[in-house]
């Protein structure tokens, strides 16, 4: 009897040396770890993979320029007649002729310009424009302030407000135009119309 039992228990303490050596072996392998998330991008870092594009400015073209950047061009022709302001004046009427060159940007509000160059007449007598600015706001209303420069050196200012007969015009076309007042200084009184041309050139946009 004594014979069975010993190689018994001897099969038993090797069963549980092996299930010993086996739990102790498992708690020994190292765990697998939780994968980490990515940091999230944040903005204003740079980004090596995906390099940002270049915020466009409000306004800018999508080859970098502006629509600000073009100035517009505009010429007047104006044609009609003065009649003397002074009293005691007998001179008669006389025909009257001018020409403008302006140039400026178009706003929200419509165009601030600056006259850069132009020349009236006023019957027979010349006159080249020394300086002189013009508004044109939406609804067609037109303002033009300038000063004339006679062959005499003197100068005299001009004043005319009118209406166009609608909005002012974009590049390649043209508007007429009725002042309802216009002066030359306090010697003329000015009956005249006009046709104003929008020759801007417009910029490529590709």
């Amino acid at each position: 009897m004594k014979g069975k039992i010993l190689p018994l228990l001897v099969s038993v303490v090797l069963m549980l040396s092996v299930v010993s050596i086996a739990s102790a072996h498992a708690q020994e392998e190292p765990r697998d770890e939780p994968k980490k998330k990515p940091p999230k991008h944040r903005v204003g870092e740079a980004d090596d993979e995906k390099p940002r594009k270049p915020m466009k400015e409000p306004g800018q073209r999508a080859n970098g320029t502006s629509a600000a950047d073009t100035p517009a061009t505009l010429d007047m022709d104006v044609s009609g007649s003065a009649a003397p302001l002074k009293r005691g004046d007998n001179s008669t009427g006389a025909d009257v002729a001018m020409n403008l060159q302006m140039e400026g940007m178009k706003g929200k509000r419509g165009f601030n310009l600056r006259i850069t160059s132009g020349d009236v007449t006023v019957g027979e007598k010349p006159y080249i424009v020394e300086s002189g600015k013009a508004t044109i706001v939406k609804g067609g209303k037109i303002v033009v302030s300038m000063g004339l420069k006679g062959e005499d050196g003197k100068v005299f200012r001009v004043n005319m407000a009118g209406k166009l007969d609608g909005e002012a015009p974009e590049p390649g076309s043209s508007a007429s135009v009725t002042f309802s007042k216009a002066s030359v200084a306090r010697l003329w009184k000015l009956d005249v119309t006009g046709e104003l041309a929008n020759t801007t050139v417009a910029m490529a946009t590709g």
